[in-house]
């Protein structure tokens, strides 16, 4: 499986949202629809057990959470480790069909 960093695959994914003019014209509602869509696709994969559909999925996801970050001014990266900062140190509980439930 061909693979490279997420530094550069973000750099050619922000050129290529500059190319096709979206981090100009885009729009936070559409990208928020898009980012459903995708979700739904990824659902879809998963009950159907189909693992290249999964990949596909989580990468349009990747794809459209990197549009959103464009359009709020924020680094995706930075979002992606401010989370893991926090999520890390959470303490919590599996439940029976394998939701992680955080301690209030």
């Amino acid at each position: 499986m061909e693979t490279q960093s997420f530094a550069a695959t973000e750099f050619a994914v922000t050129r290529w949202a500059d190319k096709v003019g979206i981090t100009k014209h885009g729009k936070l509602e559409g990208q928020l629809k898009k980012l459903y869509e995708e979700v739904d696709e990824l659902r879809d994969a998963i009950v159907a057990k189909d693992n290249a559909e999964m990949r596909d999925a989580i990468g349009d996801i990747m794809i459209v959470l990197t549009m959103i970050s464009l359009l709020t001014d924020n680094d995706l990266r930075q979002c992606y480790y401010e989370a893991g900062q926090i999520v890390t140190k959470r303490k919590g509980h599996m439940t029976d069909d394998g939701i992680f439930v955080k301690e209030e």
